[in-house]
C-alpha cells in the first residue's frame, strides 16, 4: 500500500512538473516572439532615420532630386555627377540594409512595400539603377530586383 500511494505521489509530482515546463516554455516563447519584434523595429527604425538622411541632402540640394525621383539620365557635369553618384551609393547602402533587414526578419508586414519601394527607386532613377548593375557584389539585394527592370531603365531621360 505505501508503495502505490508513493508511485501515485510521484506520478502527480512529475504531471504537475510536466505542466510547469510546459508553461515555461510557452512563456519563453512568447518572450522571445516579443524580444525578435523589438530588435526588428528597431533595426527597421535604423533604415529609415539613414533614409531620412538622404531625404536631408534633397532638402538642401532639391536640383538633385529629379535624378533620383525623376527618371533624370545622369548629369553632364562632372561635380553634378559626382554629387549624383554619392548620393546614389548611399541611397543603395539604405535600400540594401532594408531589404536584408526584411530578409532576416520575414514575418514583418511591410517587407512587400519596402520592396516594391526598392523597384520603384531602381526605375526612377539610372544612378541608382547602374550602380547596383555595375556593382552587383556591393549590393547584391537591390541587384537581384534591378534585373528585372531592364524594360524601365531603357525609358530612362537623357
Amino acid at each position: 500500500m505505501l508503495a502505490e500511494v508513493t508511485a501515485i505521489a510521484g506520478l502527480i509530482g512529475l504531471v504537475i512538473s510536466l505542466c510547469l515546463v510546459a508553461w515555461q516554455t510557452r512563456a519563453i516563447a512568447r518572450q522571445t516572439a516579443i524580444s525578435n519584434a523589438i530588435a526588428g523595429v528597431s533595426a527597421l527604425n535604423t533604415v529609415l532615420s539613414s533614409l531620412r538622411e538622404v531625404y536631408m541632402v534633397f532638402i538642401d540640394h532639391p536640383e538633385l532630386r529629379p535624378y533620383f525621383y525623376g527618371g533624370q539620365g545622369m548629369p553632364r557635369s562632372s561635380r553634378l555627377r559626382r554629387q549624383v553618384n554619392t548620393i546614389a551609393e548611399m541611397l543603395a547602402d539604405v535600400l540594401e540594409s532594408g531589404l536584408l533587414q526584411y530578409r532576416l526578419a520575414p514575418a514583418s508586414e511591410s517587407s512587400d512595400i519596402w520592396e516594391h519601394y526598392c523597384r520603384h527607386m531602381l526605375a526612377q532613377s539610372p544612378a541608382l539603377y547602374g550602380l547596383a548593375r555595375k556593382y552587383p557584389e556591393w549590393w547584391p539585394e537591390l541587384n537581384q530586383l534591378s534585373a528585372p527592370i531592364r524594360e524601365t531603365a531603357a525609358s530612362f531621360k537623357s
